[in-house]
This record gives structure tokens, C-alpha cells and sequence, in this order.
């Protein structure tokens, strides 16, 4: 059974009605009228083919006998025209002969006069039913895709890891104005990642994040977007939102901006991150901290690596400097790892929840970013494991005694 109700659907339908004789055209004019949306009328197969080019109608209703242009020649006319426009025809005549042509030409419905106006409903509201159904659609699309368009948050639909669909906040902020614009310049979205819930995000071929969300579901998701070809583009964390629509095999993803909840690291413990940026640690504070985190260690996974970063050259660096490296160095740490400035030339991180190796190796990475990005300055780096008493306790004396 159809799932629509031809009494209200037929009001969104266009129709053209084409009848020589005008006893049977005014009584189906009369009906029709309070049927469906618009009716437009034609006395022979000419004018019918004319009001067609002019108003586009969703179906057309003909006599097959009439002057000028019979039916049949104005149906094949319209056919070239549009070929799918559904046409039903409404004849006395029955032969094989009209039959057969009809079918040639590509006529949709056949209805006998004298004609059963319940039968003509039918036959009308067959002719457009999947018109209707994927008019319908389209006006649901545009009605997501307006809302999707204008909501503040970044919104991804993907079948798999295809994109099938950005939103213009999204696309916006990328630089671009359709997903067509875009998928010209990128294969993925993952380009514009620079962290992925809390690690250091590799440039990939593919849209693999999509995968590590959908397999990943009972953990909150943080990405850090950037655009890497706007040079003043300040990077944020979005938390991933995401829910599956199996049916349709398809994946809708939202990206909230949460860099205003003030749930990411903080540049200082106890401080907000405006404080923080270009402040130093006291001594105090640099014995608390390493105590606060290395008893944190003992007491969970036991990993953590004290890093500290030292500009070797120049020696007095200007703190506008000092202040972007340190951003710099924030960017591109872990979600729960902690830098601490010393003074202009020296940083600390605390890198915590991996081994000592791959700690040395993700300092060796910063360091060499660090030198591409400030080509000037002359970085250095030393990594001390906090399980390693000696070379803990010895970094520890010397930070305090700011013997570094």
C-alpha cells in the first residue's frame, strides 16, 4: 500500500489536459481543478505541445483524436522534450494499431472514455508518485543541509570513509566554498588534523580518523584542527561527536569547539591559560610540580619523562620569541603532558603515559619542528627518565638552584 495519500499529494502536482471536445473538457477541467495544484488547459495537440515548452507541466493528460496535432504526434513531441514526463492518454478507441504506437512513443497510462474520474486519480497519481517521493526528499535535504549549514559546529557525513558531505561552517573555515572545491585539492580531511586524542597526528592518504572514531566508541574523541595554509590560523581542540545510521550506511560526525571550556592542558597548574603564557615558573613552583608529577607516576602507570628544551643561542632571547616558541611547543605536546617556562631560553615538559624511548624520540621530533619553524634559534634537549634516581635528582637540584 502507498505510503501517500493521492488527495493531498496531487496539490503539489502540475498538470496540462489537452481536449478537443469541450462538453468532456469542461466536466474534467471542473474536476480536476479542486484536485490538484495547477491545472493547465489545451484545446488540440499544438497548443498542448506550446503550454508544455511554457509551463513545464509534472504530467500530461490527452485525447489521442484531435485537430491540428493529434495526441499521439504532441506526446512524441514532448517525449524529445523531456522523456520522462509521465503522459496518460484518454481515448474511445481501443485497436491494437493506437495501442502499439502508444507503447512505441512511451506513454505512461491508458485511460478508456468514458472516463472514471477515480480511475484518472489513479492513473495521475501513479504517473508522479515517485516524482513526488523524491521531490520530497530534495526538500528534506535542503531542510537538513540549511540547518547543518547554519549550526556553529563543523559537521562530516561520510559513507565509510568517503566524504559525502561538509558543511559550509566547515568548508568555510578550510578555505573552500563546495565539497567538490575541496575534494579537488584534498583526498581527506585528515591534512588539517594536528593532534588526535592527545597524540601527535601523522599526515595519511586516507580519512583513517573516521575509522579510529567508529572503532573507538566509549572514549571522548579531541582532534586539533588547524588550516596549514592560513598562516595566522590559531589551532583548537573539537571534541568528535558521532552517530551511525546503518540503514543508509551512513555516519554523521559533529566537531564542537571546546577551546572555551578550558578543559585542555593548562600552560600553568592553578592558573588559566591567559595568565600562562608568557609567565614564568618560580623555583617553588617548578619543586612542586616535580614532585606533584612524579609521585602522580608512582601511583599510576609509572611513565614519565622530565624534557628540558634549551635555547643556546641567542642568549637573552626577546620574550615576544620566547612566548611564540613556548605556543609553538603547546600545539604540538600531548593533551595531558605539561610545559612549564623557566625563563626565556628554557622550557620543561613533563611528558607522561609512554616509555622512556619514545619519549627521547617525540622531544627529537619537537626539537626538529621547533628548528624549521625558528630558523635562527639554536635549540637543545635533554631527556631524563624519573625512575632513574640520579639523573632525576640531579635535574631537580639544578632547576632549583637554576643552574640549567
Amino acid at each position: 500500500m502507498s505510503e501517500f495519500n493521492p488527495l493531498d499529494e496531487l496539490q503539489l502536482v502540475k498538470v496540462l489536459y489537452v481536449e478537443d471536445e469541450e462538453d468532456i473538457r469542461e466536466e474534467i477541467e471542473e474536476f480536476l481543478e479542486l484536485e490538484v495544484g495547477e491545472l493547465i488547459i489545451a484545446k488540440n495537440g499544438q497548443d498542448g505541445l506550446e503550454k508544455f515548452k511554457e509551463h513545464s507541466p509534472d504530467v500530461v493528460i490527452t485525447d489521442i483524436q484531435m485537430p491540428v496535432m493529434d495526441g499521439l504526434k504532441m506526446a512524441q513531441e514532448i517525449k524529445k522534450i523531456d522523456k520522462l514526463t509521465p503522459i496518460i492518454v484518454t481515448t474511445a478507441f481501443n485497436e491494437n494499431d493506437y495501442l502499439l504506437k502508444s507503447i512505441n512513443i512511451g506513454i505512461d497510462k491508458y485511460v478508456l472514455k468514458p472516463i472514471d474520474l477515480n480511475i484518472l486519480i489513479d492513473a495521475i497519481f501513479k504517473s508522479v508518485e515517485n516524482k513526488i517521493l523524491q521531490d520530497k526528499l530534495k526538500a528534506k535535504k535542503e531542510y537538513i543541509n540549511f540547518i547543518l549549514d547554519t549550526t556553529p559546529n563543523f559537521m562530516v557525513v561520510s559513507n565509510g570513509e568517503d566524504l559525502e558531505y561538509i558543511n559550509q561552517t566547515l568548508l568555510s573555515y578550510l578555505g573552500y566554498q563546495s565539497l567538490d572545491e575541496f575534494k579537488k585539492n584534498h583526498a581527506c580531511l585528515d591534512d588539517f588534523f594536528c593532534r588526535r586524542d592527545g597524540e601527535q597526528y601523522e599526515d595519511n592518504s586516507t580519512n583513517s580518523w573516521i575509522k579510529h572514531v567508529i572503532e573507538n566508541p566509549n572514549i571522548e574523541h579531541i582532534a586539533y584542527l588547524c588550516n596549514k595554509s592560513f598562516s595566522d590560523c590559531t589551532i583548537r581542540p573539537y571534541l568528535i561527536k558521532y552517530n551511525a545510521f546503518a540503514k543508509f550506511n551512513k555516519f554523521v560526525f559533529s566537531f564542537t569547539d571546546i577551546s572555551q571550556l578550558n578543559i585542555a592542558k593548562p600552560f600553568l597548574r592553578g592558573k588559566n591559560k591567559s595568565e600562562g603564557i608568557s609567565e614564568c615558573y618560580s623555583k617553588r613552583q617548578i619543586d612542586l610540580l616535580l614532585f606533584s608529577e612524579s609521585q602522580k607516576a608512582k601511583k599510576y602507570d609509572g611513565k614519565l619523562s622530565i624534557a628540558l628544551i634549551k635555547i643556546t643561542s641567542p642568549e637573552n632571547l626577546d620574550i615576544k620569541i620566547s612566548t611564540e616558541i613556548k605556543m609553538d611547543i603547546y600545539k604540538k605536546i600531548k593533551d595531558i603532558d605539561i610545559i612549564a617556562k623557566i625563563d626565556s631560553n628554557n622550557f620543561l615538559l613533563f611528558l607522561a603515559g609512554i616509555d622512556f624511548k619514545k619519549s627521547i624520540k617525540e622531544v627529537n621530533y619537537l626539537i626538529q619542528n621547533l628548528k624549521n619553524s625558528f630558523k635562527d634559534i639554536n635549540f637543545e634537549s635533554l631527556v631524563v627518565d624519573f625512575k632513574n634516581e640520579m639523573e632525576f635528582s640531579k635535574l631537580k637540584r639544578n632547576l632549583v638552584d637554576c643552574k640549567i
